[in-house]
């Protein structure tokens, strides 16, 4: 769990489940009047949504071009945030005296008929509007409708309004048991949200047939692994209530309900910043109403092939902003960005486990250099195996991290949340080790008959008073970053595996390169200062020792004085005396 994030209601939590605990208890009898009360208390709401519209803020219809339509709803801008200039309308402070006005009608009218689901609904509904989840989260507890799940689903409404998204899971989950199968199923369709194939595989199972596939879907569709609890699961359910709570009851902007809305809501959620359109046409009564969506809407859903098979998903696969997406989702924490993020992989072998060590550089338009960032690396083999996780807080945008994790093909997850800015990255895709190690590839005939061998990733690192002689100490000292100034000193760590019993010469070369021609690196001690001489890569002899399963080389670099700025690529090549040769590469660019 990152912190900062998630908003514990414990307390709250532990009334609501105490509250809720026993659907069949002693219930005191609707007073005679509860008719009156209830018709009351939709009056109230009527007339508060009126007075909110009569407060909207005016504004001249700028409508874009209508990229995507559902019933009598036109869903413009569909890049979620195409106009930056737009700024929320700061809500008039007769709204907010309306709104009290009816929370403390809402309060009195459940005090004396707490079995009415719609009060209860419309009591958490406006005290999520006012931003009071304690409030809500009591008020939810207090519910007594008759449809018990009504209750619970209500609870989970408050509880993802809140930030609890693993509280939120829960509460959904117990309502969905207690609902009947038909409105479980129901409520549990993913289908309007999902694309392409996939949406028709899912609509070809029966409702029971679709555990195993939905299980698998939302566990892709997590938009961070780092936050406890699955949040699109808890807003899909939080978008199921949202429904029903507008389903029966006055709308911000004075539409009836119907299955357009509803649709409309489970793809892309519920509006916000309402304002009034001033008309063009002479003789309109009343003014058309604009909602907005929050900036930053991102479609979390996976594809159809990336369900077949998550290990196959490549960096750079995940299009998180597809063109006229089936739906979108606004994280709260990332309000201001959700983005990418530059990084790199090296794989180190341990027995039957891995190394997998990221450095990563998060964009410095989104996160500023000051910035403290909350960082996660996690590693899982399917959707309920266990997590491999390591976490850090960084103090800016560069950083290293490193899980230990089975030797299997796994789903990578690289994240970092900036609380403060409201900013997140991700990068998430597929990762098989064994193809991330460097295999030899025989370069002449030969009867001798080499072990299997291998070279891990290559690390590159700071140069301290000493270079690192193990991995931990490669990772503790590793560069986040590839930019290097000219005349640097660098590092580089890597690992050969497969040498055999025996003691064996290995050939190593390393060769910097840019644009067609090749530098000589300076190895310290070792390397002279390359010249516009046609390339020749510098090579130095090593033997292996046999009594260790690896064998660890950590070398030092001296960069050119007068390197020109630009993109390098640093070639690193062992070669056995079999003729076999394996390369590694690292990129790596001069910067002033």
């Amino acid at each position: 769990m990152v912190k900062g994030v998630q908003y514990r209601w414990q307390s709250a939590l532990v009334l609501i489940l105490g509250a809720l605990a026993s659907p069949t208890s002693a219930q005191s009898p609707p007073p005679p009047d509860s008719l009156r009360l209830h018709q009351l208390g939709r009056s109230a709401q009527r007339q508060f949504e009126r007075t909110r519209r009569k407060y909207m803020r005016w504004s001249n219809p700028t409508y874009g071009p209508c990229d995507i339509r559902i019933g009598r709803y036109c869903l413009s801008d569909v890049d979620w945030g195409a106009d930056e200039d737009w700024t929320e309308p700061v809500e008039d402070g007769a709204v907010n005296v309306a709104r009290r006005a009816l929370l403390a009608r809402l309060d009195s009218i459940a005090g004396k008929i707490p079995g009415d689901g719609w009060i209860a609904g419309q009591r958490v509904r406006y005290l999520v509007e006012a931003q009071e989840p304690q409030r809500a989260l009591r008020a939810a507890a207090e519910c007594r409708a008759a449809d018990y799940w009504w209750c619970l689903a209500l609870a989970g409404f408050a509880l993802y309004a809140s930030s609890d998204f693993a509280g939120a899971e829960r509460a959904f989950a117990d309502a969905l048991q207690v609902m009947e199968p038909e409105r479980a199923c129901e409520w549990g369709d993913l289908s309007r949200i999902l694309d392409g194939g996939l949406r028709g595989q899912y609509r070809d199972l029966a409702c029971a047939e679709r555990d195993s596939l939905q299980r698998r879907i939302l566990w892709l569709a997590d938009p961070l692994y780092s936050i406890e609890g699955n949040e699109l699961a808890g807003e899909h359910f939080a978008r199921q209530v949202h429904s029903e709570l507008v389903k029966d009851a006055e709308t911000p902007e004075g539409d009836t309900w119907g299955r357009d809305l509803h649709r409309f809501v489970m793809r892309y959620g519920w509006t916000f910043g309402w304002e009034r359109i001033r008309s063009t046409t002479p003789g309109t009564v009343r003014p058309t109403v604009r909602g907005h969506f929050g900036h930053g809407a991102k479609y979390f859903l996976p594809k159809r092939e990336f369900v077949a098979d998550p290990f196959a998903i490549a960096p750079g696969d995940w299009d998180l902003e597809p063109e006229r997406p089936q739906a979108g989702h606004a994280p709260p924490y990332a309000a201001s960005a959700f983005s990418s993020m530059a990084h790199d992989v090296a794989v180190f072998l341990r027995g039957d486990s891995v190394v997998v060590a990221v450095v990563f550089e998060l964009d410095h338009e989104t996160v500023p250099a000051d910035a403290v960032v909350e960082t996660t690396l996690v590693g899982m083999q399917h959707e309920t195996a266990p997590r491999f996780v390591s976490q850090d807080t960084i103090l800016g945008r560069v950083g290293v991290l490193a899980i230990r994790i089975p030797r299997a093909p796994f789903v990578m997850s690289l994240e970092a949340l900036a609380v403060a800015e409201r900013s997140a990255a991700r990068v998430r895709y597929g990762a098989d080790p064994d193809r991330l190690f460097t295999y030899p590839e025989r370069r002449e005939p030969t009867a001798f008959v080499a072990p299997p061998a291998m070279l891990s990733g290559l690390l590159m690192t700071r140069v301290d008073s000493v270079l690192p002689a193990t991995l931990d100490a490669a990772i503790r000292h590793a560069r986040p970053s590839h930019r290097v100034r000219a005349g640097e000193r660098i590092g580089l760590y890597w690992e050969l595996y497969g040498a055999g019993p025996a003691a064996r010469p290995i050939a190593t070369s390393l060769t910097l390169s840019k644009a067609g021609k090749s530098f000589f690196g300076r190895v310290v001690g070792v390397f002279g200062i390359g010249s516009d001489k046609p390339p020749v890569s510098l090579q130095w002899t090593d033997v292996t020792t046999p009594a260790r399963a690896f064998f660890p080389r950590a070398v030092a670099v001296d960069l050119p004085e007068h390197l020109d700025e630009g993109r390098y690529r640093l070639t690193l090549s062992v070669r056995f005396e079999d003729g076999t040769v394996m390369t590694l590469e690292k990129r790596i660019e001069v910067t002033d």
